[in-house]
């Protein structure tokens, strides 16, 4: 389960094999589960993944040695994911990698209210400024 400070979308992963037993099948599951269970989940308690959805999934059909690097291209933003070694509910139990590098695009920011307040009272400072100039300047040369 990963918890970012923002909402990423994931981009990219690099799933390194690791075996399991005779099996070195590394699948992998991805889960956005910031609904699920809010920005801000507490790690406290248990976590009920009933209603998860999953987002994407990687699946690969020969056995290997090494790591390779999917796309994953998921469809949303969340702070938080889960990349599983099995879908939920579990289908297959000889699944195993270890996550080599991922790759997030995160989302853009958007401006808190107080800051728009700010620039619009900046504007509104600016144009009175200029309107008092052009009347001390209009009235000069009457």
């Amino acid at each position: 389960m990963l918890q970012f400070s923002r909402a990423v979308q994931l981009t990219s992963a690099t799933l390194n094999v690791y075996g399991i037993g005779n099996s070195s099948d590394s699948d992998a599951a991805i889960y956005n589960l910031g609904a699920l269970i809010g920005p801000q989940p507490s790690w406290n308690g248990a976590i009920n993944l009933n209603g998860a959805t999953n987002d994407t999934s990687i699946w690969t059909a020969a056995d290997g040695q090494g790591s390779r690097t999917a796309m994953l291209n998921t469809s949303s933003f969340s702070q938080v994911w889960l990349i599983s070694a099995a879908q939920l509910p579990a289908n297959d139990r000889d699944d195993g990698f270890k996550l080599g590098q991922l790759v997030v695009n995160a989302a853009p920011q958007v401006p808190e209210p107080a800051t728009w307040a700010m620039l619009i009272m900046g504007f509104g400072a600016i144009g009175a400024s200029l309107r008092r100039r052009a009347a001390a300047t209009t009235a000069a040369l009457a």
